[in-house]
Order: C-alpha cells, then sequence, then structure tokens
C-alpha cells in the first residue's frame, strides 16, 4: 500500500506539472499573439501616419508649386540694363529714333527714303557681322554706299558701354549733324539723351568730299539732289565730279 500510496501520489504530481506545463504553453502562446496583434496594430498605425504625412506632403508641394507659378506670372518683368540689349536692337531703336532725319530726301524736291541707311566707320566697324538689313533699315558697306551715291545715311563711329549705359558716336551729315548719344533703359523702353551733339556745316562737308570726291556725279542721285542745290534742274549734276576739298566755294 505504501508503494500504491507512493505512486499515486506521483502520478499525480507528474499530472499536475503537465497541466502547468500546457497551461504555461498556453500562456506563451497567447502573449505572442497579443504581441503580434500589438506590434501589428503598431506598425499599420505607423504605417498610416506615414500615408498621411506623404499626402500632406504632396499637398503642401501643389500648393508651393502654384504658389510658385502665380508669383512667376504676377511679378513684374525684370528691369534691364541698355547694355542688355543686343546690337541690333540698339541701332534700329536709334534709326527709328532719328527717322525723321534718315527717311527724307536730300532736298525738298528729291523723294524720301523707304529705309534708314546706316554705315559703321571706325571702332564700330567690329560690330559689322552682328547687324543685318530688315525692313526699314539698311546696314551698307562704304563701296555700296558710294555705288548708291547716298547721300541721307547714318554714320555710326563707336559704340561701346558706359556702366549700364551705351555711348554711341554718331553723324548724320545730310543735316551737319555730330556727336554722342547715351542710351538707357527705362521703363522697358530704349531712350536717346544727348551726351555731345552739334552742327558742322563744315564737318559734313568733309565727309562727303572723303567719300565722294574726285568721283563722277550721276545724274538722279541723291548726291546729285544734294550737291545741285545751285540754279539748274533738280537732280542734275552742276559739275562732273566731286569736289575733294571740303570748301564752301566746291559744295
Amino acid at each position: 500500500m505504501h508503494y500504491i500510496s507512493s505512486y499515486a501520489f506521483a502520478s499525480t504530481r507528474q499530472g499536475s506539472h503537465a497541466d502547468g506545463l500546457s497551461w504555461l504553453s498556453a500562456l506563451s502562446g497567447l502573449m505572442i499573439l497579443i504581441g503580434a496583434t500589438v506590434e501589428g496594430c503598431a506598425w499599420q498605425a505607423i504605417f498610416s501616419q506615414q500615408n498621411d504625412a506623404m499626402r500632406t506632403w504632396q499637398s503642401l508641394r501643389v500648393v508651393v508649386l502654384a504658389c510658385w507659378a502665380l508669383a512667376w506670372v504676377c511679378a513684374p518683368a525684370q528691369a534691364r540694363d541698355a547694355s542688355d540689349y543686343s546690337t541690333q536692337e540698339l541701332v534700329e531703336a536709334l534709326t527709328q529714333r532719328l527717322s525723321k532725319t534718315l527717311r527724307a530726301g536730300p532736298t525738298r524736291d528729291a523723294p524720301g527714303n523707304d529705309a534708314a541707311i546706316v554705315l559703321l566707320e571706325g571702332k564700330a566697324l567690329a560690330l559689322q557681322p552682328r547687324l543685318r538689313s530688315v525692313p526699314g533699315m539698311r546696314v551698307l558697306t562704304q563701296a555700296q554706299l558710294v555705288q548708291e551715291q547716298r547721300a541721307v545715311f547714318l554714320i555710326i563711329s563707336q559704340l561701346g558701354m558706359q556702366g549700364p549705359d551705351i555711348l554711341i558716336d554718331f553723324e548724320t551729315p545730310s543735316n551737319a549733324s555730330f556727336g554722342t548719344l547715351r542710351v538707357q533703359d527705362q521703363a522697358g523702353k530704349l531712350v536717346f539723351k544727348n551726351e555731345d551733339r552739334y552742327r558742322s556745316s563744315s564737318g559734313a562737308r568733309a565727309t562727303y568730299a572723303r567719300l565722294y570726291g574726285g568721283l563722277p556725279c550721276r545724274a538722279g542721285s541723291e548726291m546729285a539732289y544734294h550737291f545741285g542745290y545751285r540754279p539748274g534742274p533738280a537732280g542734275e549734276c552742276p559739275v562732273q565730279h566731286f569736289p575733294s576739298s571740303d570748301s564752301a566755294f566746291d559744295w
């Protein structure tokens, strides 16, 4: 009986131990399941926050881009200096500024011009490749100008920068005008101001003598009208050749 009772007690202890282990295993499994659930919920919350943050960032980016585009459209045009303009733009603007002189005929009896004639000399010769003829303006070489016997034209001898401005040395011999113009940008428009301007009849005669002195005069040309101011038919040459001197008695 003693042995039976001991065996029974041992069996009872072993059964109790086994039940405890089973309970512990179940509890552990439950804790693992709870932990996994909690962890999953935590990750889900993190992912949800990340998605919310991403959506917020995308919305913010759209708003920022829209504001930038609106500011770019509404912003006033950036101010320009005269030195920011191309040579073509500057010379075209100058011919428009002097159009009254450059579109007129050499005399009242002579026909007018449908385009301003531009001749580059001196330091301005380097600008020749940057200029092209356009409606209302023709850029001629000295040989072309002389061949056409033009009397009304614009000579540009220098064009350069001075700070934000442009200075242009010019001459229009048909009205004996010489000088330097300062070009500035004001509210998006080029404005020409007289830096140094004067009139010189002797200077104009010297220019014509330098270009045409000794060459034969061609009737009907601008130079024939300009030179033939003496009594006689308009457009006829008073002498066969243009004088080589700049004397007022010859011109």
